[in-house]
């Protein structure tokens, strides 16, 4: 998938930097599982960006 190496590339720059993060198993590919594959890939992306950052909030971090 095209996607993944911007999703990566974002996940790593916004999210690796944060120390609860850092060694969690929970990364990109988890992401896209969650959402599934029934949108088109910039929806997919823009979702994962989301979903990542209420994640991250959950747990306290504050961009």
């Amino acid at each position: 998938m095209s996607t993944m190496p911007r999703l990566w590339s974002y996940w790593h720059r916004h999210l690796c930097s944060f120390r609860p993060f850092q060694y969690s198993s929970f990364g990109p590919y988890e992401i896209v599982e969650l959402i599934g594959t029934q949108t088109n890939k910039l929806e997919l992306f823009e979702e994962a960006k989301c979903i990542m950052f209420s994640t991250l909030i959950t747990h306290g971090f504050r961009p």
